[in-house]
């Protein structure tokens, strides 16, 4: 009857010891909760329902101010009678033993008694405030709210959203936000620029939490209100094109940035030249995003002129940020000095966005680096500064980056959870271009523990899905790691064809995989028996690793010239392995698993 329920077991188990038969078992909880209700004296009974408008927990000094109005007290001998349904929670407080028997108390009142209630807890927490009633602003928002006094419900229900925004808590700030524009609703004379404000700050603190959908609809409700003013229509587009860029939707994000552009290209004014710049820079970034960094570097240099000449040090740093991302991407140099440049910015500008998404990118920095101690430093930073902000899809895309290097270390079961747990948020939150990557990781994972069928099937839906997207480089990558797949399933040829259509497709934008590419290739030439190709190919490959100081692939390089050097030449051979095995203890990669599968030789 309790069905695994241990608080309906004991109100049963109650019921029977009162009763002393099992003839009337109770067929809820609620109804055993609501039956005890009716059971006190009705005056008691008429405490426990009043008290009930504070939620769970509450003050003893407010319960009492508001039952004085009925000349009702909660003394000693009522707080005994109340003890199965109340007990002390610290110091002159009291809370209800379970949600349920708040929410029947609750219900037990009609809607007339509860509005009056609700205004009499406002105007009592108003008065013990000692003058700061913004400190209660959560409490008397929802009092007031509840109690249908909307101007003062809008008052506090907009502080206390602003505070919880402020301190990162951006679903409090959301459902307070969303109490005020419900309370703003019944008052007609709040001009309309005020009400697109507070629309505003909702989809900034719903974006904040991954709700891109729910952020876009509040900016759409926004820019609805703003009427003609340029710089208003210009600045909620970049914010719906912001919410746009997280979710996925590229193109969409490029068309209102454009708009927002076009709104201040006629307007001079230090606000217009500010927004253009953020729009120039902005659109680079969403290049970058759809990998196509040549196109992202030129306009993050045109965001760069336009930012000095507009002051405009956010959008200068982000300009930074995508040019050195860029470079990465294309081999060129100067990722670093500009990255350092960016987080500058950002800690003069003390937003805390922007430095974790600098931590992040000088961890993939380092990364590449084959620094990856110092990668892992700057990827907690980056986490704990979007966990303070509650930014929980950043620290999925953290996570993933994180997952990466674990796979590297052959780290596996560390490695696959944090990335399912990644690919499962940033799925659910829309974030398509990071879910793919940390999905690719985990067939990386699974082909390291040789489950190749699963392997294989992952890496070939992710590979799909990228492509559809048009995303050249993650294309690659897939490519890449079904390839490793596909040549430790015994087929070198079906690799070799891959390798081929994967770099026929990204062309040269996807530079930074060259040796893994090579490696590759001599890998699966080395199982056909093409052993003096493998071998122009390994030399290749380690000519392109070494040049960028790609450490890991110049670890597996030189593992796999050991092997394709055979007997003749043990001297060298050895050497090419102890060269390896140092660099593979630095990077902390296990020992205690074949150095050949990590190399996929």
């Amino acid at each position: 009857r309790a069905g695994g329920n241990p608080l309906f077991l004991e109100e049963i188990l109650r019921v029977v010891r009162d009763t002393g038969s099992t003839d009337q078992l109770p067929d809820s909880l609620g109804t055993v909760v609501s039956t005890g209700i009716d059971a006190l004296p009705p005056l008691t009974r008429r405490i426990l329902r009043y008290a009930s408008v504070l939620g769970r927990s509450f003050r003893v000094e407010t319960v009492r101010s508001i039952l004085a109005e009925d000349d009702l007290e909660l003394d000693a001998a009522t707080r005994r009678l109340l003890n199965r349904f109340l007990e002390a929670d610290g110091k002159g407080r009291l809370r209800f033993r379970t949600a349920m028997v708040r929410d029947v108390a609750y219900d037990g009142l009609s809607f007339r008694r509860r509005r009056q209630l609700h205004l009499r807890a406002a105007e009592a927490i108003e008065r013990a405030s000692a003058g700061i009633p913004e400190d209660y602003a959560d409490q008397l928002a929802m009092h007031y709210s509840l109690g249908n006094e909307h101007e003062r419900a809008w008052h506090f229900a907009r502080i206390a959203a602003d505070r919880a925004k402020r301190s990162y808590a951006n679903v409090e700030a959301a459902a307070q936000y969303e109490r005020a524009l419900e309370s703003v609703r019944r008052l007609p004379d709040v001009p309309e620029l005020e009400r697109s404000g507070v629309l505003a700050e909702l989809g900034d603190v719903r974006e904040r939490a991954g709700l891109f959908d729910q952020a876009l609809d509040a900016y759409r409700r926004a820019y609805r209100l703003v009427g003609d003013d340029p710089i208003a229509q210009a600045e909620l587009l970049l914010k719906r094109a912001g919410a746009r860029e997280r979710a996925g939707h590229y193109p969409m994000a490029l068309s209102e940035t454009t708009k927002a552009k076009h709104l201040v290209e006629h307007v001079r004014s230090p606000e217009a030249a500010t927004l253009a710049a953020r729009a120039t820079a902005f659109s680079a970034q969403v290049k970058l995003r759809q990998e196509r960094p040549r196109d992202a570097l030129r306009r993050a240099r045109t965001a760069v002129d336009e930012a000095i000449a507009a002051d405009a040090k956010a959008a200068l740093a982000r300009a930074y940020s995508v040019i050195a991302w860029a470079h990465l991407m294309l081999d060129d140099p100067g990722a670093l000095e500009l990255s350092h440049q960016a987080l500058e910015l950002y800690e003069e500008l003390d937003d805390l966005v922007g430095q974790t998404h600098m931590n992040s990118n000088l961890g993939v920095l380092a990364y590449f680096a084959g620094q990856w101690g110092e990668a892992l430093e700057y990827y907690e930073r980056s986490r704990s500064g979007s966990e303070r902000l509650g930014n929980v899809v950043d620290v999925a895309f953290v996570e993933a980056n994180i997952g990466e290097v674990l796979v590297n270390q052959l780290r596996l079961d560390e490695a696959e959870l944090r990335l399912r747990r990644s690919a499962r948020v940033l799925r659910a939150s829309g974030e398509i271009f990071t879910a793919t990557f940390a999905e690719l990781q985990m067939g990386r994972v699974l082909t390291e523990r040789g489950d190749l069928v699963r392997a294989e099937e992952l890496l070939r839906r992710v590979g799909d899905e990228v492509i559809a997207l048009d995303f050249v480089a993650s294309a690659f990558e897939a490519a890449l790691y079904l390839a490793d797949c596909t040549i430790r399933k015994g087929e070198p040829d079906a690799a070799l064809a891959l390798l081929d259509h994967g770099s026929r497709d990204a062309g040269d934008e996807a530079s930074i995989y060259a040796a893994t590419e090579a490696r590759l290739r001599a890998t699966a030439l080395a199982a056909a028996n093409r052993r003096h190709e493998a071998i122009g190919q390994a030399d290749a490959g380690l000519l392109a690793a070494r040049s960028r100081s790609l450490d890991y692939e110049v670890a597996l390089l030189l593992f796999l010239k050991a092997d394709l050097t055979g007997p003749g030449q043990p001297e060298l051979a050895a050497r090419y392995h102890a060269e390896a095995a140092e660099i593979f203890a630095r990077l902390e990669i296990r020992s205690d698993l074949p150095i050949a599968k990590s190399a996929g030789s």
